[in-house]
């Protein structure tokens, strides 16, 4: 039987002594590393096999380290971007402070609602009735409604008169963005600028102003016809 080692100086005599036990074939091995800790442990290192791991952990971490650099730098670009686009709508577009504050959030929801309101209005589903029976106008008028150019501008027409009414300001800067970013070539810049000057000519120089009616004319007159309905109740008590 093989002996076995305490230590690498001393062999093992006393089994008694209590002190661990290394298989005496392992003792010459040049690949294998024991290690005596200060509690009496031995450890056995195969070198080969740390150093592999330890390469295998160097990999590792040179990948995590590359891709948390790719991380954050894209995160950082993204918040530039981020950054840049905010300041982009906030200085051009939504540059309003009274329509951001108190018309901004129910224009939208009415412009929502208004969509809707035009998807069912062109929907064919909705214009169905027998040929012998219905008139040939109302047929007319529902082929109009109903056909492909109508379903595809009339709820974008109708969410954009919403908007245009509650908030007309942030509309405009929205219009002449899109006009200028995105309809820029020559044959759409003309086309503008000529129904711009035949609108000018038709149009009188006062118009009526949706906007004003509904926020100073309005009120004003609901105000007027609450007061005449009171009176007319409590004239109409006394006797």
């Amino acid at each position: 039987m093989g002996g076995y080692y305490s230590s690498f100086n001393n062999t093992l005599n006393d089994p008694a002594a209590g002190l661990p036990l290394i298989f005496r074939p392992l003792k010459d091995v040049s690949w294998l590393s024991i290690t005596m800790l200060h509690n009496g442990n031995l450890i056995t290192e195969s070198r080969p096999a740390t150093k592999w791991i330890n390469g295998k952990r160097q990999v590792m971490i040179k990948k995590y380290m590359s891709i948390k650099s790719l991380f954050l730098e894209q995160r950082a670009r993204t918040n530039q971007k981020y950054e840049h686009a905010r300041g982009f709508l906030m200085d051009r577009i939504f540059d309003n402070e009274v329509e951001n504050k108190d018309y901004f959030v129910p224009g939208s929801i009415l412009a929502l609602g208004s969509f809707f309101l035009g998807r069912i209005i062109s929907s064919k589903g909705n214009y169905k009735v027998r040929l012998g029976k219905a008139p040939s106008s109302n047929l007319f008028f529902s082929r109009i409604i109903t056909s492909s150019p109508s379903r595809v501008i009339m709820p974008g027409l109708l969410a954009g008169l919403t908007l245009y009414a509650w908030i007309p300001e942030t509309t405009k800067n929205f219009g002449r963005i899109f006009e200028g970013n995105v309809l820029r070539n020559r044959w759409m810049g003309q086309y503008v600028n000529s129904w711009k000057d035949k609108y000018k000519k038709i149009m009188p120089n006062e118009t009526f102003s949706w906007v004003d009616f509904r926020r100073n004319r309005l009120p004003s007159r609901i105000r007027t016809f609450r007061k005449q309905l009171i009176n007319e109740f409590h004239g109409s008590s006394s006797y």
